[in-house]
């Protein structure tokens, strides 16, 4: 399976689980990478980061974050919410994600996905895919994400790294059926007990009419 934004890398609905089979990628460890995508319409935020780990290297902590795009330097630039930096790597290969994320960001707006891994012993893989008009911003000696990213020490074009993020959409509000939608149920069962009538007050009974029914009920 090849790498495809949407899929596998960039904006996903749903984590990927297969292997990507990108091309090889070597010397991830020690370094910062990220890779730029354009916000989908009704995403609203970031919920999970993740990034291809293509072999068995020695336990390393991780670091993922998202930045704003540089367009002008062609690379990433600020921190977008919070970066999230206390992540084991684990010793296995596969996808390495960090879930319970909640990163704000604006459909149609370019961001770079990042993450960096500290240094491994064993030289740690990725994968990466050609993509036309696609970058990899690189940092090399990296122990950590850094905001503003600064100056890359690499830039790739037109390829792709098998770091993907996963967005949430924006709930639409229910339509109320007057306007031509559907309304949906919870919608209906608060507006009738909007609509409920307010109780008759209790009106006092007059003395005679007290009198009237005593006598009623002796003739009955």
């Amino acid at each position: 399976m090849a790498l495809t934004l949407g899929t596998n890398c960039g904006f996903v609905l749903v984590a990927p689980t297969d292997d990507p089979s990108g091309a090889n990628y070597t010397n991830t460890d020690n370094r910062s990478h990220a890779t730029r995508d354009t916000a989908p319409i009704g995403s609203v935020r970031i919920i999970e980061i993740g990034w291809w780990c293509d072999n068995a290297t020695e336990e390393a902590n991780f670091e993922v974050g998202v930045y704003t795009d540089d367009a002008v330097n062609n690379r990433p630039q600020d921190v977008v919410g919070t970066l999230s930096q206390v992540n084991a790597k684990g010793i296995t290969e596969g996808w390495k994600k960090v879930i319970g994320l909640d990163i704000s960001i604006t459909p149609g707006n370019k961001y770079w996905v990042a993450f960096q891994l500290d240094n491994t012993a064993t030289g740690t893989t990725s994968n990466t895919g050609t993509i036309a008009g696609q970058v990899i911003a690189q940092k090399t000696v990296q122990t950590a994400l850094i905001d503003p990213w600064g100056a890359s020490d690499n830039t790739y074009s037109d390829v792709v790294l098998a770091i993907y993020a996963v967005y949430e959409v924006a709930t639409p509000a229910p339509k109320k059926v007057e306007e031509g939608g559907y309304a949906s149920i919870d919608w209906i069962m608060k507006q009738r007990e909007e609509d409920k009538p307010e109780p008759l007050p209790v009106v006092p009974r007059l003395p005679e009419i007290l009198v009237l029914e005593h006598h009623l009920a002796r003739i009955l």
